[in-house]
């Protein structure tokens, strides 16, 4: 075992003191290591399975260890005089370049003067506990903000050092109470020997290192002193490196692309493309091709496969964004929720593929939005073919749309004689389109070909608007969508609206059961599904269910009881009555408040606040004793809850994948679990430590009346939504709507 755990740590440990490239010899050592680590990792799972210790909570992922090794082995069998470091494929890559603000690249104001250790690019890492941001170099040195910890010192600095605080920094520092990292100033510099000076340092934003992809899937390669276009893949000849300030694109070798001899980077495959050394000229001056994209509100969880057949060409651009409104005959109730998009098999006229361009662009332009190619030129016109999603916002009449179009000048003029117009935003393209048959109007996939699909959506993106251009304007619809990733911009669009009163709604349903008198009794059991994630089954007795509902029901039938709302400027619920207890929340603002005269809200019952007490300490034991404690699980704090949202969902409503940080700094970094209260109807639960747009599949736990679930430590901040309310599972013996009663409880 100590054997493995220092052949793991020695691989770690080689790979942090590279930089991007390894040597031959460097890059051999790593796959002994990792060699080392698999057999001995092999040797101690087959001995705890003999054992019978198979607890683990999740299945490590150690193939990815095998796939390095193979990467690795690949470039020495192929005798290159560089190897790409693994720690390259900690960033994930997109399309073109990746990143833009998460990396910073220093340089000096001395013409030839080298920082000791050579800092280079910083990485950045996460924040310091005074929410500054923290940059850290692949050769370990850090870039961040915090007390000055030096002797007979006082104050803040910017601070280089390869520790994050120590006595006297051995490389450089800057006395500043700015937590935004300075892009120029003069820093004290260690000379070593020579003592300390000073010197003009700047700093330059720069993105990470990415690919250069074509629309077509070839990736550029730098090559003997060319570049070509070659099949993606894992070699590091086709890494580049933009640095935004120079506008180079520099190779492995550090020798920069030329510019103009790339005219046309999707249309020459194979063609050879001058890479020369770097000498600042124009011809080898770079931009970053900045594109925009909307992020859906509807994730996977919510999609049911809801699908539309359509002729080319105006299927095709409709997937690509150029069509958004696509007329109909008949009017649907699909709308909020993402529609499918299949062609059919009836090839499109040449003739009138060019028309529809010709006229879309026109369109466009006159509105002045740029627009991204047209899909005669990035992926045609397939038929008989699934090819890809837009999400349904809208279906107006043919007078509502001329009526949207006259309220919207800004908007693209489209034009349309249909009866019904579905109005569709966020396309995202299927990278391979699904060759299967269709059916007439709005039909359902086939769960088998629905789980590929949504692994295969790339969304599609339009270029930024420059100056005297116009984004792409959309009417504002009342159905509000999530709120973007922080520090991200994101075209004009709905925002959450204040929730409409259901004063006098019941949660009694107007018929009571004859077996209301009839008791269940629930088996109690406790399964920690992960550190921080428990569930107790049963733990609410069926009285005490019924009771619990009462109460909740007479709040909810007050003036300031329940109220509708679709969006809560978190997630996108659909059918939701909601009701807040201790503070209120301000969808708009996004952040809790006191209740006030006008919007009251009730203090949170005792009775829930004593619940959430006991539900911890039980979980607590449970994480504690019998096998859970050869896991080593982290008990959660004990605090007093404070707020509670309450959810009542109908049989068709729906909860989106999200994140639940909407507490206090304090409460959060402390790890006080959410406790989920459920009661009435069965449901599915869909969690995951990705959001919707992310490509591995949410994991569904289902949950029965009377259970209760608390998430927090590690798992605090896991994405998590309800997928479905499950039918006829309402235990006979209480009153309550067809439905599932959720309650949220919280330490603020």
């Amino acid at each position: 075992m100590r054997a493995t755990a220092q052949a793991g740590d020695d691989f770690y440990r080689l790979m942090y003191a590279h930089n991007l490239w390894l040597a031959p010899k460097c890059a051999a050592q790593l796959v002994q290591y990792s060699t080392a680590f698999l057999n001995g990792y092999v040797l101690l799972a087959q001995h705890a399975f003999d054992q019978r210790l198979t607890t683990f909570a999740m299945v490590p992922k150690i193939h990815a260890y095998r796939h390095l090794i193979l990467d690795l082995e690949r470039a020495l069998e192929a005798q290159h005089t560089a190897v790409i470091n693994p720690l390259a494929w900690n960033n994930e890559l997109g399309e073109d370049l990746v990143g833009r603000s998460e990396a910073m690249q220093v340089k000096t104001g001395r013409p030839g003067a080298r920082l000791p250790s050579r800092p280079g690019v910083f990485e950045l890492q996460g924040e310091t506990e005074n929410g500054a941001p923290m940059f850290r170099s692949l050769n370990g040195n850090y870039l961040f903000h915090g007390p000055n910890c030096g002797i007979g010192q006082s104050g803040r600095q910017w601070i280089i050092s390869p520790a994050l605080c120590s006595q006297g920094y051995n490389v450089a520092y800057l006395t500043s109470e700015d937590p935004i990292p300075p892009l120029s100033g003069v820093w004290s510099m260690s000379c070593g020997r020579s003592g300390w000076e000073n010197m003009d340092m700047d700093f330059a934003i720069v993105p990470k290192i990415g690919r250069l992809r074509t629309p077509k899937g070839f990736c550029l390669e730098s090559w003997q002193g060319e570049a070509l276009l070659q099949p993606c893949g894992s070699d590091g000849a086709q890494l580049w490196i933009l640095n935004s300030t120079s506008g180079h694109l520099v190779d492995i070798n550090g020798n920069c692309l030329q510019a103009v001899s790339l005219p046309a980077v999707g249309q020459m495959i194979g063609i050879p493309v001058d890479v020369d050394e770097c000498v600042g000229t124009e011809t080898q001056q770079w931009e970053y091709d900045e594109l925009t994209q909307q992020e859906s509100p509807y994730g996977d969880s919510d999609d049911t496969g809801q699908c539309l057949s359509m002729h080319q060409p105006w299927a095709s651009l409709l997937v690509h964004g150029f069509k958004r409104a696509e007329g109909r005959s008949w009017k649907h109730d699909h709308r909020g929720r993402r529609l499918w998009i299949h062609a059919t098999s009836k090839a499109p006229d040449p003739q009138e593929v060019e028309e529809l361009e010709t006229r879309y662009l026109s369109v466009y332009s006159a509105a002045g939005v740029p627009v991204p190619p047209v899909p005669s030129q990035a992926g045609g016109y397939p038929t008989s073919a699934l090819l890809g999603c837009v999400d349904v916002e809208a279906c107006w009449s043919n007078a509502e749309y001329r009526s949207v179009l006259a309220k919207n000048p800004s908007m693209p003029q489209e034009e349309s004689e249909s009866d019904y117009i579905f109005w569709c935003l966020r396309p995202r393209r299927l990278v391979v389109p699904l060759k299967m048959g269709g059916d007439h109007k709005i039909w359902r996939l086939e769960k088998s070909s629905l789980a590929p699909a949504q692994r295969g959506l790339q969304p599609v993106r339009w270029p930024a608007p420059k100056e005297n251009e116009q984004i792409l304007a959309s009417p504002e619809i009342q159905r509000a969508e999530r709120p973007a990733p922080k520090g991200e911009a994101r075209p004009a669009q709905a925002k959450a609206s204040p929730p409409k009163s259901l004063a006098g709604w019941d949660l009694w349903p107007t018929e009571v059961s004859e077996q209301l008198q009839v008791l269940e009794t629930n088996e109690k059991t406790a399964v920690v599904l992960q550190n921080g994630f428990v569930q107790l089954s049963g733990h609410v007795d069926a009285d005490l269910q019924q009771r619990i509902i009462d109460d909740v029901r007479n709040l909810g039938v007050s003036p300031h009881g329940f109220s509708s709302e679709d969006f809560d400027g978190i997630k996108v619920s659909q059918g939701v009555q909601r009701m807040y207890l201790g503070l209120r929340w301000n969808s708009s603002g996004r952040k809790w408040e006191q209740s006030k005269v006008d919007q009251f809200v009730a203090a949170l019952p005792k009775f829930l606040a004593d619940m959430y007490s006991d539900a911890v300490k039980s979980a607590n034991r449970e994480m504690s004793s019998g096998q859970n404690k050869r896991r080593k699980l982290t008990p959660f704090p004990e605090g007093q809850a404070s707020v509670a949202v309450v959810e009542f969902l109908p049989i068709t409503s729906t909860v989106q994948l999200h994140q639940e940080k909407t507490e206090t700094r304090e409460a959060l970094e402390a790890g006080y679990p959410l406790m989920g209260l459920y009661l009435g109807a069965s449901c599915e639960l869909a969690y995951s430590t990705e959001g919707p747009s992310g490509t591995s599949k949410p994991k569904v736990l289902r949950l029965k009346s009377g259970d209760l679930l608390l998430m927090g430590g590690e798992s605090r901040q896991l994405w998590h939504g309800i997928s479905r309310v499950i039918p006829n599972t309402t235990p006979s013996n209480l009153r309550i709507q067809p439905g599932l009663l959720s309650l949220n409880v919280r330490v603020h």
